[in-house]
């Protein structure tokens, strides 16, 4: 192929990463691995949205689409997820560890997934891969997670890590766990969680941290 046709095949993969150009349209001769891989980059979801041809779903190709946008994974075929290609995804897109078979997930991956999203904890890591540390990295992504956590495997540090994350988080920590320090962060963060704070917990310094931020609370102050 010489210099133009690769310019021209340059050119027609960008179009048709775009959707703006049909594949039928492009001569047979340009549509190499070189075209697709040029395609994914510019958007990486094209390599299920417009129909890569399977011959062309090489591991170069689709390691390209999910470093581009890792939600391409669910069109990666299960022979060519290899673990390089899941991480790739999952460091760009968390939630892509739904798309990841099983038997490629280890702690370490899983992790990356959880630091991106930590609601794929929940719902896409295998029980027997969890640990403290992804839990505690999951809350501190989103604290909300809290909620769907088992009360035996919260600890003080992952409380503390959720409400300062998401204030109402506070709703699903043990009562055990709130401390005067978990309330006050739980209360600078969000000001409504002040009704979940233990009446006995509820000083000056808290309700006055939790009324800066919302009105609201007056409800909840004595």
């Amino acid at each position: 192929m010489d210099k133009e046709q690769k310019k021209e095949q340059k050119k027609m993969a960008a179009q048709w990463a775009k959707d703006k150009l049909p594949l039928r349209k492009i001569p047979e001769e340009l549509q190499t691995e070189d075209f697709f891989l040029e395609a994914v980059k510019k958007d990486g979801k094209a390599l299920g949205k417009y129909g890569v041809p399977d011959d062309m779903k090489t591991e170069k190709v689709c390691l390209a689409a999910v470093q581009n946008n890792g939600r391409a994974l669910e069109y990666v075929p299960d022979q060519l997820k290899t673990p390089e290609i899941c991480l790739a995804s999952v460091q760009n897109t968390g939630f892509t560890l739904e798309y990841v078979p099983d038997q490629v997930k280890t702690p370490e991956l899983c992790l990356e997934a959880v630091k991106r999203d930590g609601w794929v904890l929940h719902h896409f890591v295998p029980e027997s891969l969890e640990s403290d540390e992804m839990r505690l990295a999951a809350v501190q992504q989103n604290g909300g997670v809290l909620q769907w956590m088992p009360s035996k495997l919260k600890t003080a540090e992952i409380c503390l890590a959720a409400v300062k994350d998401y204030g109402l988080a506070l709703e699903f920590v043990p009562e055990d766990f709130k401390t005067a320090e978990i309330c006050l962060a739980a209360v600078q963060k969000s000001g409504v969680a002040l009704k979940f704070v233990p009446e006995h917990l509820k000083t000056p310094e808290i309700c006055n941290a939790a009324a800066k931020h919302q009105e609201e609370v007056r409800e909840f102050v004595q």
